[in-house]
């Protein structure tokens, strides 16, 4: 069996360097790089395709643009490999040593520009993201691990995800009423964090994922907001500690146990089976709320019963919460 390059490479960390990520801050913004920027740029079926994770129709309306933010889209969120000189036009502060020395790019030996230049490729997805706050929109960059679409090999099992549909669905979902301390709990990219921050005076956030934690930390950095980030499993690095507000989008994804010799995913289901993770999250986590605290989570769980005749599908997580000194209001978005 060939043994595949990323197999053999350890997972890119980013670097944490003060002054290079205020530099890349500002060549970001200086490049009015946005949501709308991109929205510009990107026709609506190029957008659609990309959706789908088909990146052809938006490289080639983007290949002949040279803007910074043109150059900075193709490079981290299409994952195209770019020239020296053409980064260092697009990232004029940082410039490319800088990028390098953050880790977040890299020489592609096996590729070169046309004029013979030393072409470079992105170690991770960066892209903008409108924050939909109560002061109205604010512009925030998110760095995350890229697609198996950009990079053709098998994610890595300590992949961290960037903003996806079930952190979308928690981000709308969660209560924005000023509250003195809360919990990102399996912070993963730190998305949660950072909203949490725009009405929490102190933000915990944590993760099993010691990459994870890093790059939830190089996103506060780079979004000038201030965070208090814990590698652990669970509620371990908030031992004896309460919170007004704890939310959590966890690694809920319920692995076939077929499946799973061939390795966990820490971001699918960090390496516990069925839904048990799910089950500890909601029963431990009265014990971490201040009086009136609310935990808000999604969720994954099993509904038992004979093929074709399933039990009612609030049983077991009513058996969850039963016993608790809670309130639960459950949705049940829907069924697979």
């Amino acid at each position: 069996m060939t043994e595949s390059l990323i197999d053999t490479l350890p997972s890119p960390i980013p670097g944490l360097e003060p002054g290079l990520i205020a530099r890349l801050a500002a060549d970001l913004g200086n490049a009015g790089w946005s949501v709308d920027a991109m929205e510009t740029m990107i026709s609506p079926t190029a957008r659609a395709a990309l959706m789908r994770n088909q990146r052809v129709p938006a490289i080639r309306e983007l290949q002949r643009k040279d803007s910074a933010a043109a150059v900075l889209t193709r490079f981290f969120v299409l994952g195209c490999a770019e020239s020296g000189d053409v980064l260092a036009q697009a990232l004029p502060t940082l410039g490319v040593h800088g990028a390098v020395d953050l880790g977040l790019i890299f020489p592609a030996l096996d590729a070169e520009s046309p004029s013979g230049q030393q072409l470079f490729k992105a170690n991770y997805d960066l892209r903008p993201h409108a924050a939909q706050l109560h002061g109205g929109l604010k512009n925030w960059w998110i760095l995350s691990d890229l697609g198996e679409d950009v990079t053709g090999e098998p994610i890595r099992p300590d992949h961290v995800l960037g903003i996806g549909g079930a952190t979308t669905s928690l981000l709308k979902a969660t209560l924005r009423t000023p509250v003195e301390s809360a919990l990102d709990l399996g912070c993963g990219c730190g998305i949660q964090a950072l909203y949490l921050a725009t009405h929490a005076t102190r933000v915990v956030a944590t993760d099993l994922s010691a990459r994870a934690c890093e790059i939830t930390r190089f996103n506060a950095a780079l979004n000038g907001v201030e965070l208090d980030v814990r590698q652990g499993s669970l509620f371990e690095p908030v031992e004896g500690e309460e919170f007004d507000l704890i939310a959590s989008n966890p690694p809920f994804v319920i692995t076939p146990d077929s499946l799973r010799s061939s390795g966990v995913l820490e971001y699918r289901d960090g390496g516990m089976s069925r839904d048990h993770l799910v089950r500890t999250v909601i029963r431990e986590s009265p014990n971490y709320l201040k009086p009136g605290g609310v935990t808000q989570l999604l969720a994954n769980w099993e509904i038992p019963g004979r093929l074709g005749h399933p039990d009612d599908w609030e049983n077991v997580v009513r058996s969850w919460v039963e016993d608790l000194p809670v309130d639960a209001w459950i949705v049940q978005r829907d069924r697979l």
